[in-house]
């Protein structure tokens, strides 16, 4: 049993004027924990966790946005610019080869967690059944707008506060980018290579992305904002090479290289020349590790490349500049 979940039963029979939960065989006193209701239903969890799991490395970095040190991620999303962040902030990360996108049970139970976080999509419900015999999980959602994203991790977690100050200093930034939009505003799309296939993909309705450039004053072509089809995941639909002209835009922002994007899958497409943004020159390539997910530290990434964007500087921020923005970041949110 998990040192901190001892602690938490032998508080629920010294605290015994409290109704007790039961969960799992473990008693927790009532007034140790809450119940929330995630991606997939309610869940009992600690009030104040000791030992959390990111199953993978979205969650991971988000919690660390808020003050939350993970005692282990899970880095089994391949986003190695994330992982390598989390561990440049002391945070232990294990590198996962996995087809599920998830960790060995065992591996995770080996070190005691009291609470498991996963960032999911609706296809993701089931797959972590057995994570439960563990300790509780909660489903982080990812298919939502930005601040809707941001606000969940500070209601699930009892940091309102903190969630509430986060968003309201981005408002801030996106208000700063929409100020400077032109008449009439400028269009954007963004494009995904896929190296598995060779596919690009667009964002769809769903992607936090898209909530992010509507509050900056971005408008979009009309084909991205279709709702998802069934091969859509994770918000992002897959489009074909023919298709490119119906995505263009005054801007056309490329994801770059990582596990599952790679530019020159797109720029190698031979309606790719015939876009109005690479006649002009305005298709900078993007760090796919830090563009996505509504996770208040990759809004803040977006904007400040979005801010360049708006004013005409098409170069953007890499990956190699992830330890400077996060300072940035963390003294921006102070």
């Amino acid at each position: 049993m998990p040192h901190s979940l001892k602690l938490s039963r032998r508080s629920a029979v010294l605290a015994g004027a409290f109704a007790p939960v039961a969960w799992r065989g473990i008693t927790f006193a009532q007034d140790d924990t809450r119940t929330i209701t995630d991606l997939f239903g309610e869940v009992t969890i600690p009030k104040n966790p000791e030992r959390i799991a990111a199953l993978d490395e979205v969650a991971g970095l988000t919690l660390l946005s808020l003050g939350l040190r993970p005692t282990i991620v899970f880095q089994t999303w391949g986003s190695i610019e994330t992982g390598n962040l989390l561990r440049a902030n002391d945070v232990e990360v294990i590198d996962v080869i996995s087809a599920t996108y998830l960790p060995e049970p065992e591996q995770v139970a080996k070190y005691e967690p009291d609470m498991i976080v996963s960032t999911a999509t609706a296809i993701w419900e089931g797959l972590t059944e057995d994570f439960k015999d563990i300790a509780p999980v909660v489903h982080m959602p990812s298919e939502l707008p930005w601040r809707e994203v941001v606000a969940k991790y500070g209601e699930f977690f009892g940091y309102e506060e903190q969630t509430g100050h986060m968003i309201s200093r981005l408002d801030e930034k996106i208000a700063g980018v929409r100020a400077q939009q032109p008449e009439p505003p400028l269009s954007l799309t963004i494009i995904m290579g896929s190296p598995q296939g060779g596919t690009a993909f667009v964002t769809d309705s769903t992607n936090a992305l898209n909530s992010v450039l509507e509050e900056a004053g971005f408008t979009r072509p009309e084909a991205d904002l279709l709702d998802p089809e069934t091969a859509s995941f994770g918000g992002w639909v897959p489009i074909s090479g023919e298709m490119l002209p119906d995505h263009d835009a005054d801007i056309v922002v490329l994801t770059g290289q990582n596990y599952s994007s790679d530019e020159t899958i797109v720029t190698s497409m031979p309606l790719y020349p015939t876009l109005k943004a690479v006649e002009s020159g305005q298709t900078p390539i993007v760090a796919p590790d830090f563009w996505g997910a509504g996770s208040a530290f990759t809004v803040f990434w977006m904007v400040s490349d979005l801010e360049n964007f708006v004013v005409g500087d098409f170069s953007a921020l890499s990956s190699e500049d992830a330890p400077q923005v996060w300072n940035e970041f963390v003294e921006f949110i102070g």
